[in-house]
């Protein structure tokens, strides 16, 4: 459940708990969830609950077994039914959401959802539509803006860690990889579209889009959602903030 009043900036660690990379901390304000597999306040190296390390307690339920690693601290989700869970209604407008992912080396070119809904919001590797067919990168938003970098589908399927982040907050949505702005094509929408939200679900899913469809195949180490739009300046704090413990 939210709490009844707004979350105050510096309210939480500014480190990221895992983090490590002198960039002064992660960016707070309206930060809404935040898992951290680095951090042991979110996950201590055992049991299935992944905390989340905001006030909204948005934890995720851990099924199947994934494959958890302590440095520098991420789970793996390998087949299907591999899944981190949560069951609340997580429902946001405008904001950000943000991830540290790695792709199994494995050169495989089909679709990989690393956090999705089982409906109609997905974020992956590849494509999932088939509308295009050069994806690297999907977020799809359910309608307006959804975004896609496009740099054919084995692109990320190369066992290397990347920092992604999707802004939309209805005046220039884009995509960020590891600290810097990239093409953004839009399947749907513009830059200036708010027709749909960011995330808007009543089960989240980590690893896959149902429990046994378009499973991952890779690692996940940070997620974090924001009820406010980054800049530029922020999206790279952050990045800066956690890049060495991911070896950038």
């Amino acid at each position: 459940m939210s709490p009844p009043f707004p979350i105050p900036v510096g309210f939480f660690s500014s480190t990221g708990g895992g983090g490590g990379g002198g960039g002064g901390g992660i960016v707070t304000g309206n930060l809404e969830l935040h898992l951290d597999a680095g951090d042991a306040a979110s996950y201590g190296g055992s049991g299935t609950t992944w905390s989340d390390l905001t006030s909204n307690n948005y934890d995720f339920t851990l099924s199947g077994s994934p494959t958890y690693t302590a440095s520098p601290g991420h789970f793996n989700f390998h087949s299907n039914g591999v899944r981190a869970t949560n069951t609340d209604t997580i429902s946001i407008t405008t904001g950000a959401a943000e991830f540290w992912i790695r792709v199994d080396n494995d050169g495989l070119t089909g679709a990989r959802i690393f956090f999705g809904d089982g409906t109609n919001h997905w974020f992956s590797t590849g494509h999932i539509t088939g509308e295009i067919g050069d994806e690297s990168l999907e977020f799809n938003h359910n309608s307006g803006p959804t975004m896609d970098y496009r740099n054919g589908h084995a692109d990320f399927a190369d066992g290397v860690w990347r920092h992604l982040v999707s802004v939309v907050d209805g005046t220039d949505n884009k995509i960020y990889i590891d600290g810097a702005a990239v093409s953004t094509y839009f399947r749907r929408g513009n830059a200036t579209s708010t027709s749909g939200k960011l995330w808007d679900a009543t089960t989240t899913r980590i690893g896959g889009y149902g429990v046994s469809s378009y499973t991952f195949s890779g690692d996940v180490a940070v997620v974090r959602l924001y009820s406010a739009g980054l800049t530029a300046s922020e999206v790279l704090q952050n990045y800066n903030n956690d890049k060495t413990r991911f070896g950038h």
